[in-house]
């Protein structure tokens, strides 16, 4: 395996076959639109060279996916040696079908598709379709080299006006280039609650967001609160997660601070993970009527994370 990407390591550049300081300049500029925490998807992050420069010029939290053990073992070691307490790591080979299921339960403020939708199976125009559900911010970038892998997908990749083309970036193929789009969209409303949850079981909650500020909003409840930058703590098993480990996990649980009141519900899908940082949601629901014992639950948490069963 070729070292693809650059490697970032406390502010210095080890150079990979790709160049990547000219396209992260790109998505650093398109990121200074936030003003508030916000989280990234980045697929088939690799090195995870845009993820770690983000989380180190911004507040946020970035969620990389990576399926090749050489890329996520040394991207989980380079996540850890940058300090970077905001990253998250799935080892994950991304099809149409994950896409579309992590689309049911998660909204991504900034998906990164740099070079990759031409190695998922499938119409290529569909994944990108796919990849726009994600989020409300998408910039993908596109291969169109005759000897690129996926030919089949390279050769039809259809970028419609609803892209604005951003620049491009140095190929590591011959002396070509490859074109740089964002997306923008609104995206409101969910498909699941969380994956796995009972057939039936209807998403009653909203997101409500722009650069400045992200709230949720409840169907069944006045309320209305902030948004938590990262994921569900059940997308992170079942999209493989790695890092933080699961003894990390395990620690944050056990000196979890107790909620000033009483949770009643504390289960997997209740917590949203934030890189180190794990975060309760739906405390003292009026609507859950089965209260159950906020320590007991929590052990419950933490053998589900070793044995993906949950019985407390």
């Amino acid at each position: 395996m070729e070292d693809y990407q650059s490697r970032w390591i406390n502010g210095e550049e080890i150079a990979g076959v790709r160049e990547c300081a000219d396209r992260y300049e790109i998505i650093r500029q398109y990121a200074e639109r936030f003003d508030r925490p916000f989280t990234v998807l980045d697929i088939g992050a690799n090195y995870g060279y845009f993820s770690i420069r983000l989380m180190e010029d911004f507040d946020c939290v970035a969620v990389m996916g990576e399926c090749v053990p050489q890329y996520f073992e040394e991207l989980t070691r380079l996540v850890e040696a940058n300090g970077c307490d905001k990253g998250i790591v799935f080892k994950h080979r991304f099809s149409q079908q994950s896409l579309k299921d992590l689309a049911q339960v998660e909204h991504f403020d900034l998906v990164l598709a740099m070079s990759i939708v031409h190695h998922i199976d499938g119409d290529v125009n569909e994944t990108i379709r796919l990849i726009r559900d994600l989020g409300d911010h998408v910039l993908i970038e596109v291969a169109n080299e005759k000897n690129a892998c996926g030919q089949k997908q390279v050769q039809t990749t259809g970028i419609g006006d609803d892209w604005e083309h951003l620049g491009t970036g140095k190929s590591h193929l011959a002396s070509s280039v490859r074109d740089i789009y964002a997306m923008r969209q609104t995206r409101t409303r969910f498909g699941r609650r969380y994956l796995g949850c009972p057939e039936g079981l209807v998403p009653g909650h909203s997101v409500v967001s722009d650069e400045t500020s992200k709230t949720i909003r409840f169907d069944h409840k006045p309320e209305e609160r902030d948004w938590i930058p990262g994921i569900n703590l059940v997308t992170f098993k079942h999209y493989g997660g790695i890092y933080p480990t699961n003894d990390r996990l395990e620690e944050t649980l056990i000196l979890m601070d107790p909620p000033s009141l009483p949770h009643g519900d504390i289960r997997p899908w209740n917590l949203i993970i934030s890189g180190h940082d794990l975060h309760l949601i739906d405390a003292a629901d009026p609507n859950h009527t089965q209260i159950t014992d906020d320590a007991r639950s929590i052990d419950g948490v933490i053998d589900w994370l070793s044995s993906g069963r949950w019985s407390a």
